[in-house]
């Protein structure tokens, strides 16, 4: 095996007998901005993306059912297959997909139009979570110790008719929830990545917040509502309309996120308006 530092040798000593590494495999760490730590392990032919996982999940799915569920999507072609789970250590193994997003050919509204289209059209007959917006707020609420918070108690209890509007199982398909560029491969497999929220949810909520996550121009959700709207039978103004609407939803969950992380971290609470 290739020169690497202790914590590469302690990667490769626990991986070894579980992918059957050889002698001469190699281990590199990825340049980039995701959550978890990543590297890339490549064994002849065979390359692996290997993920150091926080001990943190503040996802309502354990770890396991992650794994599951993304055993799930990549046998329909939509997610890396993952190959390993060590819980305790912290290690997620699945096989490599090219990352950088600005190897797209195509623009960014583009991608994700077609690539959220990609998503919501996956049917899945197995039983998978469902996202129920209330309790992850309550979930981080609870997490943050904000439920004495009066301004936050305020903002869910407003949302809650929202919530209640768009509960129509018509709306409900398979989401990612995450859905950043960074999460869209490049290689020809196109696969999608990191299902760390991946579940059944509202697809207005899961288009706001990719148009969030990636930090959009009102131009480009225009084009992103337009192209989605046009691939999926649906009015460009509805679905640009919904966007909005769930703005407010998506901005209130990321910062309880942040809070919540904040807090399981042992950092200062978040002061960030909620």
């Amino acid at each position: 095996m290739a020169t690497c530092n202790g914590k590469e040798s302690w990667l490769l000593q626990t991986l070894s007998q579980p992918l059957s590494l050889s002698a001469h495999c190699k281990l590199e760490s990825v340049d980039n901005q995701q959550t978890h730590a990543v590297y890339r392990l490549s064994d002849g032919a065979r390359h692996f993306a290997v993920k150091l996982i926080q001990s943190i999940n503040l996802s309502m799915n354990s770890r396991e059912e992650q794994f599951a569920l993304q055993q799930i999507l990549a046998n329909k072609g939509i997610a890396p297959q993952p190959l390993f789970l060590d819980q305790e250590k912290g290690i997620w193994v699945e096989q490599w997909s090219e990352l950088p997003y600005w190897a797209h050919k195509h623009p960014v509204e583009h991608v994700l139009a077609l690539a959220l289209t990609r998503i919501h059209s996956t049917t899945i007959d197995q039983c998978v979570p469902t996202l129920d917006l209330k309790a992850e707020w309550l979930h981080y609420i609870d997490l943050a110790n904000l439920r004495n918070n009066s301004k936050v108690m305020h903002t869910f209890n407003a949302l809650q008719p929202l919530l209640n509007c768009h509960a129509d199982r018509a709306y409900s398909v398979l989401c990612h929830h995450d859905l950043s560029m960074a999460h869209v491969a490049t290689d020809e497999a196109g696969a999608i990545l990191d299902w760390e929220y991946g579940a059944i949810g509202n697809r207005y909520f899961d288009i706001a917040a990719a148009v969030s996550a990636n930090a959009l121009s009102r131009q480009q959700q225009i084009v992103v509502a337009q192209k989605y709207a046009k691939l999926n039978g649906l009015s460009g103004q509805y679905v640009l309309k919904m966007i909005a609407d769930f703005e407010p939803a998506v901005y209130f969950t990321s910062r309880l996120w942040e809070a919540a992380r904040n807090e399981l971290l042992g950092s200062l609470q978040s002061t960030l308006p909620l």
